[in-house]
């Protein structure tokens, strides 16, 4: 069993950022873990599993998808906004983050664009964004200067949710997150009344970090039942979890855990074979979940080697949960 995060000092030189962050990610929550639900609680929050239809075959975004390299997509809670780091020529530096947007959600994709300087920097790699549920906040990687070690976890707040180019000079999550390795691929849970939680990679293993009082990230966990998986994907449930393993040429799992605590443990991660016919290989999940539609974004390879991105969907019948915009 995995034992809550251990406090620690705050570091000085991360004080003032990082409180910031606590502040702005924490408005309105009380620290600390929510009250023990019953058994069953996943039924109660995500409806009966037989009201869900099959996931759709994945389809590639022949929007934004070309020759080069497109990883590790984001979707905006409106539908409106896709997130997305790639390789393609216009960037600053190696690797960037980009954005495309559309006018509805039947629209096509229009022209990816750039973030910009204030998120991409030139000759360093940013990569796997991840959005915060109220859309305030951008989690990335990148090795920049400035950071913990070869690569960090950092986030970037803005003050309109709909603003894709009005993000702010990224803050380092600090020691509690990051280490002298590698870390990456975030995944954040709002856990509204409880502890915010950090899901990310480090390593061949999935860790997962709680927002303290003291405006630090705690130190950082392994998450036992996820062993050997990366690329975190959190439902805005806090319920059920999304991973990715390379011990099979690439594949999706899916765990699911009875409360949002970190003591809680997570079931045995079942593949979702319906992604992965033949060798295809997919990768990278980001699940989105609005009402009566879930759209999971994966990375894949096309026969030609080509890294792409590819969206399956769901939907559910109606029920007594249908205003309900997390899906629960």
């Amino acid at each position: 069993m995995r034992t809550s995060p251990t406090r620690r000092p705050v570091v000085p030189a991360l004080m003032a950022p990082l409180a910031s962050v606590a502040l702005l990610l924490g408005c309105g929550m009380e620290h600390g873990n929510l009250p023990a639900e019953p058994a069953g609680s996943i039924a109660a929050h995500r409806g009966s599993a037989a009201a869900w239809s099959p996931w759709s075959e994945p389809v590639p975004v022949i929007e934004i998808n070309t020759p080069a390299r497109e990883q590790r997509a984001a979707l905006s809670k409106n539908r409106l906004s896709l997130y997305f780091d790639s390789n393609r020529e216009g960037g600053f530096g190696a690797n960037d983050i980009w954005v495309t947007q559309r006018a509805c959600l039947d629209c096509p994709w229009g022209e990816p664009l750039n973030l910009g300087s204030t998120i991409n920097t030139a000759g360093f790699n940013e990569a796997a964004p991840a959005l915060s549920r109220d859309g305030h906040w951008l989690f990335f990687n990148s090795n920049r200067t400035g950071g913990q070690g070869a690569g960090d976890i950092w986030a970037s707040h803005r003050e309109r949710v709909h603003d894709d180019f009005g993000w702010g000079p990224p803050v380092n999550l600090g020691p509690g997150v990051n280490t002298p390795g590698g870390e990456s691929q975030a995944s954040y849970f709002e856990n509204e009344g409880g502890s915010p939680q950090l899901f990310f990679s480090r390593g061949s293993n999935i860790y997962v970090s709680e927002m303290l009082p003291d405006a630090t990230w705690g130190t950082a966990v392994a998450v036992a039942e996820l062993a050997n998986f990366l690329g975190p994907s959190i439902h805005p449930n806090g319920l059920e979890i999304y991973v990715f393993e390379t011990f099979k040429d690439h594949r999706i799992w899916h765990a699911t855990r009875e409360r949002v605590d970190l003591d809680a443990p997570w079931s045995e991660p079942i593949e979702l074979v319906q992604f992965t016919p033949g060798e295809a290989s997919v990768f990278q999940p980001s699940i989105h979940s609005l009402g009566r539609t879930e759209t999971l974004l994966m990375g894949g390879f096309t026969a030609a080697g080509a890294q792409e991105i590819y969206v399956s969907t769901r939907t559910r019948e109606a029920g007594p949960s249908d205003d309900d915009d997390d899906g629960n």
